[in-house]
C-alpha cells in the first residue's frame, strides 16, 4: 500500500519542526509550556530537545531562518503556534523536503513525481 505523502509529514516532518522550535524556545520557555504551546507532551519536548524525536529531517539555512522566525512569534504569543507550523509546513522548501522523503521511502513513487506541487 502507497503511503501519501501527508504521512509522511506526520511522522518525519512536522516532529522536526517542533523540535526545532522547541529547540529554539527552551532558551526562555519552559518545558511544561513548551509542550503546552505545540500541542505535545513533556516527554515529547524533552525528547526533541535531546534529538531523540523528530531528527529524521534537516532543513536549510533558508528554512531555519523561517523557523527562527516563527519562534520568536511564538515566544510572544503563544497562541500563534498552529498558525505558524502550519505556514511552516506549507514553505516550498519544507515541502521539498517532506518530497524528498517521500520518494526515499516510497519505491513506488515516480522518479519524476511533483504531484504536492500542484497546486
Amino acid at each position: 500500500m502507497m503511503r501519501l505523502p501527508q504521512e509522511i509529514q506526520v511522522w518525519y516532518v512536522l516532529p522536526a519542526l517542533r523540535r526545532e522550535l522547541a529547540i529554539l524556545l527552551a532558551h526562555s520557555t519552559p518545558r511544561k509550556e513548551i509542550a503546552k504551546t505545540l500541542g505535545v507532551s513533556e516527554a515529547a519536548v524533552s525528547q526533541y530537545l535531546s534529538s531523540k524525536r523528530g531528527n529524521n529531517v534537516a532543513f536549510d539555512r533558508q528554512i531555519m531562518g523561517q523557523i527562527a522566525a516563527a519562534a520568536a512569534r511564538i515566544s510572544r504569543d503563544s497562541s500563534q503556534a498552529m498558525a505558524e507550523l502550519i505556514r511552516l509546513s506549507e514553505l516550498p522548501g519544507v515541502m521539498q523536503a517532506m518530497c524528498r522523503l517521500h520518494k526515499e521511502q516510497e519505491p513506488s513513487v515516480e522518479k519524476g513525481c511533483d504531484i504536492c506541487f500542484r497546486r
